[in-house]
C-alpha cells in the first residue's frame, strides 16, 4: 500500500492495477455492442416498410359543422372497401385489439390544414374512411394501385374531395394554392 497526504492528515489507499484496452480491443468492443443493438432492433425493422404516404387535409370551418371528426385510414381490397359500412368502420376506431389493416386514425379539426404520414401498404390499396356526425354518401374514398407518395383532401360541409389529378406533390396542387 501507499500513503497519500491529505492536508495534513495520513490516509492509506490501496493501490491495484487496472488493465487498459488498447486501441484494437476498445474498437472490438464498441462494435459488438452495436451489432448486439442492431439485432435487437431488427426484428422491429423487419416487418415495417420504409415508405410513406403524406396526405395533407385542408378542413373547411364548416367541415362537420365545425365540430371535431376523425379519419380512420386502412390497407383493403377493393371488393372491402365496397362492403364496408359505416357502423363497422366506426368501431375500428377505439377497437381493442386494434384491426391490423389500420393504418392510422386521426382527428380532423374544421378550419385547420394538416398533414398525416401512414404506412404505405405494399400490395393494396389504401381506404379513406371521414367518420362525420352526419355521414354523408361521401364518407369514403379508396385510393388505387399504384399508390402516390402524397395526396390532398379537401373537406367542405360533409363533402370530401380528393384530388385524384395531382401528381403525388403536395407542394404544387390547386387545393392549396401550390
Amino acid at each position: 500500500m501507499m500513503c497519500a497526504f491529505s492536508s495534513g492528515s495520513y490516509a492509506l489507499i490501496p493501490q491495484r492495477k487496472v488493465p487498459v484496452l488498447g486501441q484494437g480491443a476498445g474498437l472490438a468492443l464498441a462494435l459488438l455492442l452495436f451489432f448486439f443493438l442492431l439485432s435487437g432492433c431488427a426484428s422491429s425493422w423487419q416487418g415495417a416498410s420504409a415508405q410513406q404516404i403524406l396526405l395533407k387535409v385542408k378542413a373547411t370551418p364548416d367541415a362537420n359543422k365545425g365540430r371535431i371528426f376523425y379519419m380512420l385510414v386502412r390497407a383493403s381490397s377493393e371488393k372491402q372497401f365496397l362492403t364496408d359500412s359505416y357502423p363497422d368502420i366506426a368501431a375500428l376506431v377505439f377497437a381493442e385489439p386494434r384491426d391490423p389493416n389500420v393504418l392510422g386514425v386521426y382527428s380532423i379539426i374544421p378550419g385547420r390544414t394538416a398533414e398525416f404520414s401512414v404506412p404505405m401498404p405494399d400490395k393494396s390499396p389504401v381506404a379513406l374512411y371521414f367518420l362525420f356526425t352526419e355521414p354523408s354518401e361521401n364518407w369514403n374514398h379508396l385510393l388505387g394501385m399504384p399508390l402516390k407518395p402524397s395526396y390532398e383532401i379537401l373537406i367542405q360541409d360533409h363533402s370530401v374531395v380528393l384530388d385524384e389529378h395531382s401528381p403525388g406533390n403536395v407542394f404544387c396542387c390547386p387545393f392549396f394554392g401550390g
